[in-house]
């Protein structure tokens, strides 16, 4: 069974130590307001306004589940994704050796580094992968439905994901253009995504 599990901000590894880019966040923040999401995709009518609006906390197992019925496969295509991934972490520890600048400490101390990050890295992409899932089937509906516009909760996490399905909107359908706007009202804060289609 995969397993979600928050890990942290993206690492900056050197040979003087470990830090985290802040502006990096890892998507386990956002895996969970993307079921919500597309659970709420799934069962709009066609060219209707979408509302999200959580009333639970879903669980790993709740969110897994909805993954599996997106992607029955998703088993085989995280192992694949996640094989490469590793290939790629062993292939960046070897090429250390190629750091003819660093002293010999300096190399030896990256490679350690690199090797104490590397579950923490494999499961940020689990995260980022399980995360991406969510977000191509959210996108897949939006144009399946032609869903007018999405409106969620006004917060950073929903903003973050409104910014993913703008991004990606327009990458895997070239007639669809998509805004964001946030409306700070007392009573009721929440930000929307409008989309065209052209």
């Amino acid at each position: 069974m995969i397993k979600l599990e928050y890990v942290g901000n993206r690492p900056v590894i050197t040979p003087n130590g470990i830090s985290f880019k802040a502006a990096k966040q890892d998507k386990f923040e956002f895996v969970e307001p993307a079921t919500h999401l597309v659970e709420e995709l799934q069962a709009a009518p066609e060219q209707s306004d979408v509302v999200v609006r959580p009333k639970e906390v879903y669980s790993q197992s709740k969110i897994m589940d909805q993954v599996y019925k997106i992607k029955p496969d998703f088993e085989a295509i995280h192992e694949e994704r996640i094989a490469s991934y590793k290939q790629h972490l062993e292939e960046e520890i070897m090429e250390v050796d190629n750091y003819k600048t660093m002293k010999e400490i300096e190399r030896e101390t990256l490679k350690n580094n690199y090797r104490f990050m590397r579950n923490y890295r494999i499961q940020r992409a689990t995260n980022k992968i399980v995360y991406e899932t969510l977000i191509n089937e959210a996108v897949k509906i939006i144009h399946d439905k032609k869903i007018h516009s999405i409106e969620t909760p006004f917060s950073m996490t929903f903003l973050h994901l409104l910014n993913s399905v703008k991004s990606t909107l327009p990458i895997e359908y070239k007639n669809i253009i998509a805004d964001i706007k946030t409306m700070l009202d007392k009573e009721h804060p929440y930000a929307k995504v409008f989309i065209k289609y052209v």
